[in-house]
């Protein structure tokens, strides 16, 4: 054997043996071990940080609207149940069944806003993440990454039914954000007004949602089954920020002129994650909605027999003068007078 080729390999390994000595002494007197991230590491020395203690998903959500965590560093490690990376620059993880905390006040899941960070996650997934905990317009999530990184599988989750009409409250949902659910009912198309602005859909329960006082007088019967009527929605979402969409993906594949989606129109199953924006609880599909058409389009008005139709319209949003009580009009909205 060539002595100084000898020579100088023995150099090499006690080379890279010192600093592998020196990597770990580093990392035992780092006082917040999940500070440092496998990037900021040598490509050949892989340190791993799955397995080490996290923080309890539902530590962090609370059972508040906001969590007491706001403002701190957390590591988290749980499972993928909703991979939004390339529409919502982020991902959801669910706690897994054995490390939740058995609380139906607090939520097991969390949005993840990695921005682009740079490790692609998948729906399955056990993903450690650190992170500073934020509430981005009433939603609780981690921001600010640090690290993610995917871990060996150590458990599973599952889905959580929710279904509607809500008991008492929309605060309800609270306990459900973040989280993989399903509504194990058929639900109804109330509303596709947002659909093409959005990819908005407002779903209901036990058939559409009806204007009170379309089919009560007004007063307290009408007062009341709006009161009804909030607690009975939910917004499915399409999973993006986009405004206008093209294409607008409901019904699958898209919506078109012989595709359409129809008040009156429902879904059975609906299943995907919980989440809250622009002022509403929403659900993000983790799988294809299935619509059945229920409120087909007539193939042709059903007219008297003298053949007759005639159309009218109105600006009822402009028909009052007046508040109804003798006053002005509360807005500079209403029409001249005559």
């Amino acid at each position: 054997m060539n002595t100084k080729r000898y020579i100088f390999s023995l150099l090499i390994l006690i080379m890279l043996f010192t600093a592998i000595i020196n990597a770990g002494n580093s990392l035992a007197l780092t006082p917040i071990i999940d500070s440092v991230s496998p990037k900021l590491l040598n490509q050949s020395v892989l340190i791993t940080q799955c397995g080490l203690p996290a923080t309890p998903v539902s530590l962090i959500q609370g059972e508040q609207a906001t969590s007491p965590e706001v403002g701190n560093i957390h590591s988290v490690e749980a499972i993928v149940v909703g991979d939004f990376q390339n529409r919502l620059r982020g991902f959801f993880l669910q706690e897994e069944t054995q490390d939740q905390d058995g609380n139906s006040n607090t939520s097991e899941g969390i949005f993840v806003f990695d921005n682009g960070f740079g490790v692609d996650v998948t729906i399955g997934d056990t993903v450690r993440v650190t992170g500073t905990v934020a509430e981005f317009f009433e939603l609780t999530e981690l921001n600010s990454i640090t690290l993610i990184e995917v871990c060996p599988a150590s458990g599973d989750t599952a889905p959580v039914d929710v279904t509607l009409p809500l008991a008492e409250s929309r605060q309800e949902l609270e306990a459900f954000e973040g989280m993989w659910v399903v509504f194990p009912q058929t639900l109804t198309v109330t509303e596709n007004y947002n659909l093409g602005r959005y990819g908005e859909v407002l779903l209901s329960a036990n058939g559409r949602l009806w204007q009170p006082t379309n089919v009560v007088d007004p007063g307290t019967a009408a007062q009341q089954l709006a009161k009804a009527n909030r607690l009975n929605h939910i917004i499915l979402d399409d999973g993006s920020e986009q405004q206008n969409p093209d294409p607008i993906v409901y019904p699958a594949p898209k919506l078109s002129a012989s595709n359409t989606l129809r008040a009156g129109d429902s879904v059975a199953g609906l299943t995907g994650v919980m989440t809250f924006g622009s002022e509403a609880y929403r659900v993000h599909p983790t799988e294809e909605p299935q619509f059945i058409y229920s409120n087909a389009r007539s193939t042709s008005p059903d007219l008297p027999a003298n053949g007759e139709i005639r159309v009218a319209s109105f600006n009822v949003l402009n028909y009052f003068n007046g508040n109804g009580v003798g006053g002005g009009f509360p807005t500079p909205r209403d029409a001249d007078s005559l």
